[in-house]
């Protein structure tokens, strides 16, 4: 069985054994939230590349499921001979089907003079609620990071999978806290 399938079972198995709440998932909410981490990278040719990482998200929920929103990638990369520090930002989509989600997201950094990064990757996650406002999410994800030479124009690939957990904060917005206070008066006095 290969790593991936193994990812996907244990991830299964999470999602099976966990609760639903999809309260704060709605129209006019937003997240605040991210995720840290290490990851060692080899490409095609062999050459290894070792991230160590903080990924801070923002989101905002444009109807009930759906999510847009952004990140910053704050990383420090290096490949045994020398190190750089890079700063990546970019966009993010989430859809959600119940707590379960799939995200999109695209980074593009300059670590260097030398080198332009572009990453993009898929996500697979579901939003496991400790509170009604606090989340832990495991997802598995696939990507692909792109350094470019801007002197050479030479193009490095590395292929990125794995599974990791992040936090997010769920936070309802006042509009939202208004109208159901008005619903709660207007049952009130019913």
């Amino acid at each position: 069985m290969n790593r991936f399938s193994i990812l996907i079972i244990c991830f299964s198995f999470f999602i099976s054994c966990s609760n639903i709440v999809s309260a704060q998932i709605g129209k006019g909410n937003y997240i605040l939230g991210g995720t840290a981490g290490v990851d060692n990278l080899t490409n095609a040719n062999g050459n290894s590349l070792t991230t160590i990482f903080i990924r801070p998200m923002y989101g905002s929920f444009l109807t009930d499921h759906f999510l847009i929103g952004g990140n910053a990638n704050l990383n420090y990369q290096f490949n045994g001979k020398r190190g750089r520090s890079t700063i990546k930002l970019g966009p993010l989509v989430r859809y959600y089907f119940n707590n379960v989600f799939i995200q999109a997201d695209y980074n593009f950094g300059i670590p260097s003079r030398n080198y332009i990064e572009n990453d993009i990757y898929a996500r697979l996650g579901y939003a496991y609620f400790l509170n009604d406002h606090v989340a832990i999410e495991p997802y598995v994800y696939i990507g692909l990071i792109n350094l470019i030479n801007r002197r050479s124009s030479d193009s490095y690939n590395y292929l990125d999978d794995g599974i990791y957990f992040s936090i997010q904060v769920y936070l309802e917005s006042s509009l939202n806290k208004m109208m159901k206070q008005r619903k709660g008066n207007l049952r009130g006095k019913q």
